[in-house]
């Protein structure tokens, strides 16, 4: 009996020593548990964006082309409700695209826009999920390493060759821009815009310059002076080369529409920088050749014939302000201002916010 109660007694040792090794081991996980989701990547899901634009005639018969193409017209859409008279005065025909693989096998959705001014504009835009490292080398890749110019040229000339009879005075070469945004639409924790460029400021910085190596501070400062946010919880990054957007689809979807009418009226700008440029030089070259009361009245006349023509009607006022106005063909008047002090310029149509 003696002997039945010692081995008991071992037993119940043995076993009590067992259960509080386990209970320490199961401390010790639970302890490292937190440290361990810290450590995990923060998910992002969202979409990456590239807006490719060629100038290439003086003018698109909408109507004509939406029965050429059997497309849809694009109005704009807002995430909250418009005044009306922000709107597309003439709304460009939309078509959507086959999709487009890359080489890395990512697979974009495309679509195209036809404007009345003569532009033709591509978006890809391929949706993404994973974290800030993951979104920072899809910046860089698709900003320095991917050609999506020549991608959106083999499309739109195969357009044109079908839509040549609605373009009016098609260009030999076309002068194009291209612009890249990335939508953020969810992140872990939904922080605010305050927190977010708290934590993240940098990464965003490298993700709207499109690159892989963190930024100096300056850097950094000169991007994000051009943030913007109008909730606490939405933001946007908006460069000269790229935006960084946080917010719903809709809201995002406003912003991209703008941005991509923006950058189609910089593509404007340079068309009549180069017109200038050609017209001064040839007036340059005639005033030399020409002289005496003919030489001066074939000058004035070629000057009103010039007038006559709204593609290249323009003028610069302010004195502190730098900004280019011409009457478009049957449009509101649009101007484009730039700050003496060097900031960005903004584009603006004169006592509304009439979208062209």
């Amino acid at each position: 009996m003696e002997r039945e109660q010692i081995t008991s007694a071992v037993n119940n040792d043995a076993i009590n020593d067992a259960i509080v090794e386990l209970r320490q081991e199961v401390s010790q996980g639970r302890a490292s548990q937190p440290h361990a989701t810290q450590s995990q990547p923060t998910p992002l899901y969202g979409s990456a964006l590239v807006l490719i634009q060629f100038d290439v005639c003086e003018e698109i018969r909408l109507d004509q082309l939406r029965q050429i193409l059997g497309a849809r017209t694009a109005d704009a859409s807002f995430k909250h409700l418009a005044p009306g008279y922000v709107r597309y005065q003439r709304p460009p025909v939309e078509e959507v695209l086959e999709p487009l693989i890359l080489e890395s096998g990512e697979r974009l959705q495309g679509d195209i826009k036809y404007f009345d001014y003569g532009v033709v504009s591509v978006v890809f835009e391929l949706p993404f999920s994973g974290d800030w490292d993951k979104l920072i080398q899809l910046s860089s890749r698709w900003v320095w390493d991917t050609d999506f110019t020549s991608f959106a040229q083999k499309i739109v000339k195969g357009k044109i060759d079908r839509a040549r009879p609605a373009l009016v005075k098609l260009y030999d070469s076309w002068l194009h821009e291209d612009y890249f945004v990335f939508h953020v639409r969810d992140i872990a924790g939904n922080p605010t815009a305050a927190e977010l460029l708290a934590a993240q400021g940098g990464r965003i910085a490298q993700i709207v310059r499109g690159e892989n190596a963190p930024l100096s501070d300056g850097e950094q400062q000169e991007i994000m002076q051009s943030k913007i946010s109008y909730y606490p919880n939405d933001l946007a990054v908006i460069s000269w080369n790229g935006a960084f957007l946080y917010d719903s689809t809709a809201g995002a979807e406003t912003v991209i529409q703008l941005l991509e009418y923006a950058n189609s009226q910089l593509l404007e700008f340079r068309h009549y920088d180069e017109l200038l440029t050609r017209e001064l030089a040839s007036v340059y070259d005639f005033m030399d050749h020409g002289s005496g009361i003919w030489a001066r009245w074939r000058t004035a006349r070629r000057a009103m014939a010039e007038r006559m023509t709204p593609r290249s009607s323009w003028w610069a006022t302010g004195p502190s302000a730098s900004c280019s106005r011409w009457p478009w063909p049957g449009l509101a008047t649009t101007s484009w201002c730039s700050s003496s002090t060097g900031s960005s310029g903004r584009f603006r149509a004169p006592g509304t916010s009439t979208m062209r």
